[in-house]
């Protein structure tokens, strides 16, 4: 293999600013396709979100969940295959999509349309005939998705209906409502501003196509598609792009700094695998208005990340995914005057939270047994970052966070615990707010509404979940397959 040339020395075909899984993706495209990339990233790992951390001999898993499966004529699939993860990448098959907890209701929701029909109307027995008709109305909206021949002018008029709104158009039974939306926090934090189509399509693609887990954490998926850019290209790492040079309204380089030093590099060419919102402090101040004006910023995450020596099996835990909401939410109509969802009042925290357990899966995260307890949270409710009114209450949110499980599992006492807040979300990944989505899934805002791939600047370029098609692992990863085939088809 020839020794590569010094990163200031050479011209790149494109830079890609940012190694979350959209600049991943992007990155690797282009480099399969013979393109020099330069891929450069702030930390010192690649993944933004889907990464792993370790603390002593525990490894914990940063941001995945569940992936969300492929249906028939899924688009991502080809993605998947191109890129070779099929082979190189394991996926852990969960054993339902979870399990919802609140009031005397206690569900498990299984995976397959017919078997989530039978489970709701068991429990909704007066609703068994809208639940039927809500989950093939809600597939009959996606499958004009997956079919490259579709015609989406079909889909505008539902682009303008949000999920609630759609649910209210099915059911009377506030509380089957709100067992519905148990999930919510997978898509944004109100279903009345929540796009129905961004909502159809994530919950009929758990439901039908499964959900998996990716054995070795998320940080096994970036880790590849890292090796994959360096076909071709180069990934630099701890190198902060600072600005993105131009002359006549066209791209000629990107200054960073990197180990200490100011490196300016040519290229005709950027992706931003990163918020549009930083992007606009890296251009000219004339060119900035051409990024569009401010949008809504989606909600962040508070994870506590624990572990427990013997594993949660040992106390009787047999879940990996459950949903506690809140009880002291009457219905899903609590929504439709914001009381859970301002800045004030009892802001995003009320929704509920989830406890993930990894160690009931071959999670391949080592012999540790980790699991996390997570929420939707916004950055505004915490204090100023490292201040001592910060410290103080992470640590009482901390114990908080594990006092909701007693009721459940007993005598539950972590061998490790550290809580990450959104300021540790913006810390890591520059994500404004500790955005985990990007721009808030919003009817407005998603779907044919999303921001754009591009912009009026010639070849820039925009790949993350902040562009379409949307947030989540698939929606980032998927802006960047888009993005790379759109520089490709350019003949860059």
């Amino acid at each position: 293999m020839l020794e590569k040339a010094p990163v200031s020395d050479s011209h790149w075909d494109m830079v890609v600013i940012g190694a979350g899984l959209g600049g991943l993706v992007a990155a690797a495209r282009l480099s399969m396709a013979g393109k020099r990339v330069l891929l450069l990233e702030k930390h010192n790992i690649p993944g933004g979100c889907a990464t792993v951390f370790q603390r002593g001999k525990n490894r914990f898993e940063v941001g995945l969940h569940a992936l969300n499966g492929f249906l028939p004529k899924d688009p991502r699939l080809d993605m998947w295959q191109s890129l070779g993860l099929n082979s190189a990448i394991k996926l852990i098959p969960l054993p339902m999509q979870y399990r919802v907890c609140w009031r005397d209701i206690d569900l498990r929701i299984p995976h397959g349309m017919e078997d989530c029909i039978e489970v709701l109307s068991c429990q909704f027995p007066q609703e068994h005939k809208n639940i039927l008709r809500y989950f093939l109305n809600l597939k009959s909206l996606v499958l004009p998705m997956l079919d490259s021949e579709a015609n989406f002018k079909d889909l505008i008029q539902f682009s303008r209906i949000s999920a609630g709104e759609f649910l209210d158009q099915h059911f009377l039974d506030k509380q089957l409502k709100l067992i519905l939306l148990a999930n919510l926090g997978y898509f944004h934090h109100d279903p009345y501003t929540l796009s129905l189509l961004w909502f159809a399509f994530g919950q009929i693609s758990y439901m039908e196509g499964g959900s998996y887990y990716i054995h070795g954490g998320s940080q096994a998926l970036s880790d590849f598609l890292a090796q994959k850019v360096e076909n071709c290209g180069t990934v630099l790492y701890r190198a902060t792009a600072k600005e993105i040079l131009m002359e006549d309204n066209k791209i000629t380089g990107v200054r960073f700094f990197h180990q200490g030093e100011s490196v300016t590099v040519k290229t005709c060419g950027v992706i931003a695998g990163i918020s549009p919102i930083l992007v606009a402090g890296m251009l000219p101040e004339t060119c900035v208005k051409i990024l569009g004006e401010n949008k809504e910023i989606g909600p962040s995450l508070t994870s506590l990340y624990c572990n427990h020596t013997e594993g949660l099996i040992k106390l009787g835990w047999q879940d990996y995914n459950t949903i506690f909401l809140n009880e002291n939410i009457p219905g899903m109509d609590a929504f439709i005057h914001k009381k859970l969802v301002s800045h004030s009042e009892l802001g995003l925290k009320s929704l509920g939270y989830s406890l993930i357990d990894y160690s009931q899966i071959d999670h391949g995260l080592g012999k540790n047994n980790p699991f996390t307890i997570c929420h939707l949270d916004q950055i505004q409710d915490w204090p100023e970052y490292k201040s001592k009114d910060y410290k103080e209450q992470k640590v009482s949110h901390a114990n908080s966070m594990l006092e909701k499980l007693e009721p459940w599992i007993k005598d539950l006492k972590p061998s490790h615990q550290e809580l990450a807040t959104p300021h540790t979300i913006q810390r890591y990944t520059e994500n404004p707010e500790g955005a985990v989505y990007g721009y808030a899934q919003t009817m407005n805002q998603s779907m044919f509404l999303r921001f754009n791939q591009r912009c009026s600047i010639p070849n820039l370029w925009f790949a993350s979940a902040w562009s379409r098609p949307g947030g989540g692992f698939f929606g980032a990863m998927y802006s960047g397959w888009q993005v790379a085939g759109k520089c490709l088809g350019n003949r860059m």
